[in-house]
C-alpha cells in the first residue's frame, strides 16, 4: 500500500507476519507518520469500505529488541519517529521488552 503515508509501505515480514518498511531515507527525530492513537473492530462487510492501512498503520509496526522508531502519545494521536538513520527497505521497528 505505498502512497497512503508518503515514504512508508506494508509488506511481507519474514517471520513476522505483515510489517511497514521505509520507501525513502529518515533522519534520527524526523516523524514517520501520525495517525489516530485508537483501533477500530470491522466486521467482512465493513472491511471492504475502509482504509485498512490508516486503521492499522501503528497496529503493523513490529516489536524488535533492536528499534527504527519510537511511538509517542498526545491525546489521541500518534507519532512514529526515527530513533536511527533508516534507508529505503529498513523495516519499522518498535522497542519491545528484551531479556
Amino acid at each position: 500500500m505505498t502512497g497512503l503515508i508518503e515514504g512508508i509501505e506494508k509488506f511481507d515480514s519474514p517471520g513476522r507476519g505483515r510489517g511497514l518498511r521505509v520507501t525513502r531515507p529518515f533522519k534520527v527525530g524526523e516523524l514517520l507518520f501520525s495517525s489516530p492513537a485508537y483501533s477500530y473492530v470491522l466486521s467482512f462487510k465493513e472491511k471492504g469500505s475502509y482504509c485498512d492501512f490508516c486503521f492499522n498503520s501503528v497496529a503493523l509496526i513490529n516489536h524488535s529488541c533492536l528499534p527504527t522508531v519510537i511511538v509517542t502519545y498526545n491525546g489521541t494521536s500518534a507519532e512514529v519517529r526515527a530513533v536511527q538513520d533508516m534507508k529505503p527497505g529498513d523495516e519499522v521497528r518498535k522497542r519491545h521488552a528484551c531479556h
